[in-house]
């Protein structure tokens, strides 16, 4: 099972409470400075993989992560 938790729903903020909690490795991406514009996550489906991407407000990728059909 895979979980994304994309977006704050709000301004964008570096603060990182309880972030040490979660172990290193899930913890794959994180994006928050002061002077960033935001940014989306979107998929993409082609064949049997579908791509989460992650980009940021200005247009660029910053995180892929590709999911193959369950078994």
């Amino acid at each position: 099972m895979d979980y994304f938790i994309v977006g704050s729903g709000s301004k964008t903020s570096s603060k990182r409470f309880h972030f040490d909690d979660i172990p290193e490795s899930q913890v794959n991406f994180f994006f928050a400075k002061p002077k960033d514009v935001g940014g989306f996550a979107c998929f993409e489906v082609s064949g049997d993989t579908m791509t989460v991407k992650m980009i940021d407000g200005l247009g660029q990728l910053q995180y892929k992560y590709p999911i193959n059909p369950r078994k």
